[in-house]
């Protein structure tokens, strides 16, 4: 019962610090903020758990029935190019775009020293030209319009081309693969996706493909210290069509 009712307190405690953001952060002081933190996060952002995360996510991408070597590439949202690096061999050019400076500085040092050949780019994305393959992997649940994201996506491919989303299931316990203190509003926009939401995406396209990948995260001490498991399994989907030709 302790554990039951410390695990409510967080909840509720959750839902107030939510519904004050949601009140008082505006997007415009989100856009300009977020950057900021993930500049910060930068230089220690990748780990063994993110890579490991994104080398499965990629097998999984390359043995699609109609994954192929593609030619020019965007990957939105790509932080330090981790799904960038896993499908390098298989892209002929790749444009890294993120709003994070400091990401992709990371990046570019790492393309660098591997000789792999990446463009990067802060935008703005209505500067950016048509891709034969656009992808993001977990950059979604942080864009406040995802619906209008994958729009402005599809209208950057090619005819013919492919845009995939790779991010997180809705799942009953999908909030805890943030830290209790992250907040809705404030500090990423979705709690993860339906699939019936994703599939909206890509009603103009064909060739809907859907995959749904577990995804076994430690949780943050706060949520241990109310009566959760030390590590739980999470769903990531990675949904891709073709933009009509």
């Amino acid at each position: 019962r302790t554990q039951s009712l410390a695990a409510s307190v967080v909840e509720l405690i959750h839902r107030g610090m939510t519904a004050l953001a949601r009140q008082f952060r505006s997007p415009v002081l989100r856009r300009f903020a977020r950057p900021a933190v993930f500049d910060s996060r930068a230089a220690t952002y990748e780990d063994p758990t993110k890579l490991a995360r994104t080398a499965a996510v990629a097998d999984t991408i390359r043995k699609r029935p109609w994954f192929r070597p593609m030619g020019s590439c965007l990957d939105v949202g790509a932080g330090t190019g981790l799904l960038t690096f896993e499908l390098a061999p298989s892209l002929e050019q790749v444009t890294a775009f993120d709003v994070s400076a400091g990401m992709l500085e990371v990046l570019q040092a790492k393309a660098d020293r591997s000789g792999v050949g990446v463009t990067t780019t802060l935008g703005p994305l209505d500067k950016l030209p048509k891709f034969d393959m656009i992808f993001s992997l977990l950059a979604f649940h942080h864009i406040p319009d995802a619906d209008g994201m994958a729009s402005r996506l599809l209208e950057h491919l090619k005819p013919g081309g492919r845009l995939l989303v790779a991010d997180l299931l809705a799942t009953p316990n999908v909030r805890r693969f943030h830290k209790p203190h992250e907040i809705v509003g404030e500090h990423y926009e979705h709690d993860g996706f339906a699939k019936s939401a994703v599939q909206s995406w890509f009603s103009d396209c064909d060739d809907f493909d859907w995959v749904e990948m577990p995804l076994r995260k430690d949780l943050a001490e706060g949520w241990r210290g109310a009566g959760f498991a030390e590590a739980e399994e999470f769903h990531l989907f990675v949904a891709s069509a073709t933009l009509k030709a």
